[in-house]
């Protein structure tokens, strides 16, 4: 027995929403096509956080806390690269703080596709600190309240940090002008007592979609001023720059896919009533 176009629309080939999943993931990767991106407000508070601490803080360095690794490289890479290259278009010195065994590996190679377009240099506007152990994380913040060069020591080539030009005037918290927090876990805890405690230092994190819901408690009670969430966040960010990146690309994809998958739910469950009335119409007709 022939099926009807209802029940056709019900039971669509798996083979053809695969090669239709392929294309529409595939094509905004390999051609620059972007759909209008509407940044979410928390990225925007982000964003200005920022251009805020650059003309406030303009001399203090920021700090960035890397946790991610390559595990979560198709979400905070495309965080990271537009949060270190609009510190380098605002002029705002920063350093780099690895808390994942790959981060310093993962950060000097963004690091270096943008500083030479910046004019960044190594120990003057930006450094790299050795890796240091999450474990240890609560242990090396209450450190670093204290004394930041003498808590983490030396940057990821064994050099004293004592010695390198950007931290002559880093000691204290207080010589911070803002954290920014990229991670795929729960590690803004251990940056919340010493930092909005007592010296009140502006904080923007960058986390993975699945980690974000957990920020926005945070978000609201001010504690963080600014939230990237997942790739989204990382497209409105560029949008917010007036540039399109890899955020931007990957971004679009996952907009088609889920337009793909709405449209297919829409499809099914017409499909599924109009067959039901048809049937209901059959009856009758006996």
């Amino acid at each position: 027995m022939d099926q009807t176009i209802w029940q056709k629309m019900q039971k669509i080939d798996t083979r053809i929403l695969y090669a239709a999943l392929l294309l529409f993931i595939s094509f905004p990767l390999i051609f620059p096509i972007s759909l209008p991106i509407i940044p979410a407000e928390q990225s925007r508070e982000a964003f200005e956080t920022l251009v805020a601490v650059s003309k406030t803080r303009p001399l203090k360095p920021a700090l960035v806390d890397s946790q991610w690794s390559a595990s979560t490289r198709g979400e905070n890479e495309w965080q990271t690269r537009a949060l270190i290259q609009h510190l380098m278009i605002l002029h705002i010195p920063f350093i780099v703080i690895p808390g994942d065994p790959q981060a310093p590996q993962l950060m000097g190679d963004i690091i270096d596709d943008y500083k030479d377009k910046y004019g960044y240099v190594y120990g003057r506007d930006y450094v790299i600190v050795h890796f240091l152990q999450s474990s240890a994380y609560a242990q090396i913040i209450k450190g670093m309240a204290r004394n930041i060069p003498e808590t983490l020591k030396t940057d990821q080539q064994g050099k004293e940090l004592s010695s390198i030009p950007l931290m002559k005037n880093v000691k204290t918290f207080s010589d911070i002008s803002l954290l920014v927090e990229i991670t795929p876990t729960a590690s803004l805890d251990k940056w919340l007592q010493f930092l909005q405690g007592t010296q009140k230092v502006p904080i923007v994190v960058a986390s993975t979609a699945v980690q974000s819901p957990e920020m926005f408690p945070f978000l609201d009670s001010h504690q963080i001023e600014g939230l990237l969430a997942g790739v989204k966040g990382a497209g409105d960010y560029e949008e917010l720059m007036g540039m399109k990146g890899g955020g931007t690309r990957v971004a679009t994809a996952l907009s088609l896919v889920y337009a793909l998958i709405i449209t297919l739910i829409v499809v099914g469950n017409i499909g599924y009533f109009a067959e039901k009335r048809a049937l209901a119409a059959a009856r009758t007709r006996k």
